[in-house]
């Protein structure tokens, strides 16, 4: 049986807010409360507040209206007991002041509710670390990868987690570009060195195009892209990194083969800072390629066709944030250049928002994140770019592209720079809610169609920037977003708990450039970054956490 109370508040304030009614008055800033209302699975204490200084709180559990009769807020409200519901009113008023409009909120107690929990799987939980490589090809349970961000992502069709490269730590403590491919049994738990040097700034070896060879490798990068073909190939496009014998940005594509242990370079250039070659605009050509780039993103169709967008690098005569998107046909070996600018630092064309229209654009931009849905359109979140009116930030929009349609939609979000988060209730969806602008984040997709989002650098709810450790699920049916675990404040430091325990107080620290999986349980996994540790020191970090929806 559910015990119901009801609570009213009223607030008195001695000094006037800015907020002026159409009339002229000052008008009370309206009551907020924390936590927010929502259903807990433990007693919570609400505390009040309002930004008109001064102000003093009245309140009832009675459910009548608030007035200066009323009780005196001076502590939080307890909320205890299993079955509790309490709906909170609140107001503010002064003398010579409009009354404040009334804040409403219900809070519910319900032990039995599922709390979604983070598990420290593997890793340290000290930033700097170094990768213990052991043997080469050999699983181990001391092995590890090195901490490191912008590392590039797989998983294969067995479940096992693969990494290649990164900005980060090698085997003797020094830190540069890796070109170290590592796998994750996550049965085991233990990681195999599979590929690549163990220290770091490594040249690339990319003997004859087209033809695998067991001493081929891709030099050390970080900020590429990947993907995975429907035959378990392992695909890799670009980043900052070296080249044969330049440093600088990469346009090389390469393919590896996990059976036989054999990486193939498939197309683009293998010196760095080169230029695309557009050609026609939706026709394939074996001229094509797209320029030297970093920090684009990526999907795969169900035709095994690699997708690219966008990124920092090379048009055909130029070097700034890229807004074009490019399919890549493994069975012809051919780039064609579908959509956006050849130029470089576009503005985006937003047109309507929910309306596709031949016209619309997203605008250059790097470090944005990408997922494919279930009828294979491709998606795409934020990132550092340009905005409809030419400004340059970082940015919350996300868009949707068809591919049978060549057309894109803006969906959700603003289209302008610097946007803080709406983070709204945790595991509440609502129209309003939002994440921040932000860039250097990770995505997953799940078998329901919705598209996760988790961290990067960016804005909170306050509007502060840095590194964020929020958890967002965006509903492609209903077109709304869900804040569904981490802090809604930036720089937050890790809670580790116990290695391999699971527990509600367990999250990863803000941070950006993690690579992400999802496994066939829509378990969502992340590794590393660069971000903060649980005593507060910004650094890369090699912890791979588990995250069980």
């Amino acid at each position: 049986m559910k015990k119901v109370i009801h609570i009213t508040i009223a607030i008195f304030t001695a000094i006037a807010s800015i907020a002026v009614t159409s009339c002229g008055e000052l008008l009370c800033e309206t009551p907020v409360f924390s936590p927010v209302p929502g259903t807990y699975n433990s007693d919570q204490h609400v505390s009040l507040s309002t930004k008109t200084e001064g102000a003093v709180i009245y309140y009832t559990i009675d459910g009548s209206t608030p007035s200066t009769s009323s009780n005196v807020y001076s502590s939080t409200i307890p909320v205890t007991g299993n079955g509790t519901v309490i709906s909170i009113k609140a107001i503010a008023v002064k003398s010579g002041m409009k009354n404040s409009a009334l804040a409403n909120g219900t809070f519910t107690i319900n032990a039995s509710v599922t709390v979604l929990q983070w598990t420290w799987v593997s890793g340290d939980n000290l930033n700097n670390r170094p990768g213990i490589y052991d043997t080469q090809g050999t699983a181990s349970t001391s092995g590890k990868p090195g901490a490191r961000d912008g590392g590039m992502p797989w998983i294969d069709s067995s479940g096992t987690l693969w990494i290649f490269g990164g900005d980060g730590i090698d085997v003797n403590g020094n830190g540069g570009l890796l070109n170290d491919l590592w796998k994750f049994n996550s049965t085991t738990g233990e990681w195999t060195w599979v590929s690549g040097n163990d220290t770091a700034n490594q040249s690339g070896v990319y003997g004859i195009k087209g033809i695998g060879n067991s001493s081929n490798v891709p030099g050390s990068r970080v900020k590429g892209v990947s993907w995975k073909d429907s035959s378990g190939k392992l695909w890799l496009f670009g980043g900052s990194g070296y080249a044969v014998t330049t440093f600088g940005v990469l346009n090389d594509l390469w393919k590896y083969d996990a059976l036989t242990g054999i990486w193939m370079w498939v197309s683009g250039d293998e010196a760095a800072n080169q230029p695309g070659v557009y050609g026609t605009k939706g026709t394939a050509g074996e001229a094509n390629k797209p320029g030297a780039r970093e920090s684009s993103v990526s999907w795969i169709d169900s035709a095994n066709k690699l997708w690219l967008f966008g990124g920092a690098g090379y048009n055909f005569g130029g070097s700034g944030d890229l807004n074009d998107l490019w399919r890549f046909d493994p069975s012809t070996g051919e780039w064609t250049w579908v959509s956006g600018d050849s130029g470089v630092d576009q503005p985006g064309v937003y047109g309507i928002k929910g309306t596709a229209g031949a016209s619309n654009r997203p605008g250059a931009r790097d470090n944005g994140i990408s997922w494919i849905d279930s009828s294979r359109k491709l998606w795409l979140f934020g990132g550092n770019g340009i905005d409809a009116n030419g400004n340059v930030g970082l940015l919350n929009d996300l868009w949707k592209f068809d591919p049978s349609t060549s057309e894109w939609t803006w969906v959700s979000g603003s289209n302008a720079v610097n946007q803080p988060a709406i983070y709204g209730t945790k595991d509440t969806s609502d129209a309003a809610n939002r994440p921040g602008a932000r860039d250097g984040s990770i995505s997953w997709t799940d078998k329901s169609d919705n598209l996760w989002l988790f961290g990067g650098s960016g804005f909170d709810a306050n509007g502060n920037g840095g590194f964020l450790n929020d958890l967002w699920r965006f509903n492609i049916s209903t077109g709304q977003w869900t804040w569904v675990s981490g802090n809604n404040t930036i720089n937050q430091l890790s809670v580790y708990g116990t290695k391999g325990t699971s527990n509600a107080a367990n999250r990863p620290g803000s941070r950006d450039g993690s690579a992400a999986w999802i496994d066939s349980s829509e378990n969502l996994w992340l590794f590393g970054g660069a971000g903060f540790d649980d005593a507060g020191n910004s650094a890369l970090f090699n912890d791979l956490w588990k995250f069980e929806p």
